[in-house]
């Protein structure tokens, strides 16, 4: 038994020849378009991860107030919110007070208090987000230290504050958390208007 070979008609062996893949411009041209597409796209969607966190952070720290705040009258304490600036990270923590109710000496808690630390109710902010005062009518960075207080016989914070949270490092805040003393709590975007959550 002999095997002949299969030969390929001529029209066979063009339509194998047109259909065999696509070229090497048409790759590198759907590449470049891709690539104009990338650069395009990932800033606008690395904006709006950043403003969904700072979105998210603002309302955590409403809620860590309001806890401070319920943890204040069930303890009968004194509590603290503090700011804690680190290399990576800087976090806002809700720590009662000693027995007398009197703040301690600040560089000892400042050294003592972690942002790695799981006791305390925290809320902790990436060092891309910054945090900032609003004092009159412009905003400065807030400070490391001792934000404000609730005493718990009068159940209210101690003085009125509103913080800012934005990004890349600019003068006017994305997102505000104003504390009330007769109000209370409350986290808004920040529209650029004088009252900043109403």
């Amino acid at each position: 038994m002999r095997f002949q070979p299969l030969h390929v008609s001529q029209c066979s062996r063009r339509c194998l020849k047109k259909m065999s893949g696509i070229t090497l411009i048409e790759s590198l041209l759907v590449l470049s378009v891709l690539a104009v597409v990338c650069t395009i796209a990932i800033p606008h969607f690395s904006s709006a991860q950043q403003a969904t966190m700072m979105a998210s952070r603002s309302e955590s720290l409403t809620n860590l107030f309001y806890l401070a705040q319920a943890r204040a009258m069930k303890e009968n304490r004194v509590y603290h919110l503090r700011l804690r600036k680190t290399e990576n990270t800087q976090c806002i923590v809700a720590q009662p007070s000693t027995g007398s109710g009197l703040v301690s000496n600040e560089t000892d808690w400042l050294s003592a208090m972690s942002c790695q630390q799981t006791r305390l109710p925290m809320v902790t902010i990436p060092t891309d987000i910054s945090l900032l005062l609003k004092a009159k009518k412009s905003w400065a960075p807030l400070p490391e230290g001792e934000l404000f207080s609730i005493d718990f016989r009068t159940q209210r914070p101690t003085l009125n504050l509103t913080v800012g949270l934005g990004g890349d490092r600019g003068q006017t805040p994305d997102y505000v958390v104003t504390v009330r003393q007769y109000l209370g709590f409350e986290s808004c975007q920040w529209g650029g208007i004088d009252s900043a959550c109403s």
